[in-house]
């Protein structure tokens, strides 16, 4: 039920169809964060955003099907962050409350390799002017930039930044 309302929704397309990774001003992270592991990655890979590409604004919503009270504490209080849990979401496991997709930001950067429905509700309603996701089956997300899937979502965030950086998209 929850993909056939997925697929019957509109797609917020952004204004431009390229990018320069060092003109990035902003970017938002969607992450499925099952295990305390994918946490750290996201961690990761918030932090290379930061640090080495010198981004200002990086922000993001990462999911876990856990309920509140098997959540970590530690993840409530991420900077930058909006955790998401199985409380957060109704039956068709569409997000209740899509507080960050009103803002606009220069990349989406989508590290959903799992396919997790709230994610991909984030990721269609999102104001992005540039997408970058990866390649699916099924189309649920239109993204400017897809990769094959990598192994976790640490590789992928590093592949997805090299060849933006590399190709410097305009």
């Amino acid at each position: 039920m929850g993909k056939r309302r997925l697929s019957s929704l509109p797609s917020v397309l952004g204004g431009r169809k390229g990018i320069s990774l060092p003109n990035v001003l902003s970017v938002h992270v969607l992450f499925h964060a099952p295990t305390i592991e994918s946490w750290k990655q996201l961690h990761e890979v918030m932090r290379i955003l930061r640090e080495t590409h010198g981004i200002p604004r990086v922000t993001g919503v990462a999911y876990t099907p856990l309920e509140r009270a098997e959540t970590p504490t530690g993840w409530y209080t991420t900077r930058g962050v909006e955790l998401h849990t199985a409380e957060d979401v109704d039956w068709r496991f569409e997000p209740n409350v899509v507080q960050s997709s009103k803002k606009e930001v220069d990349v989406l950067l989508d590290l959903n390799l799992d396919e997790a429905l709230p994610l991909l509700f984030e990721a269609k309603a999102a104001r992005a002017k540039f997408r970058v996701g990866p390649h699916r089956k099924k189309e649920w997300v239109r993204y400017d930039f897809m990769l094959e899937s990598c192994s976790d979502a640490l590789d992928f965030a590093k592949s997805a930044l090299h060849y933006m950086n590399t190709l410097q998209l305009k």
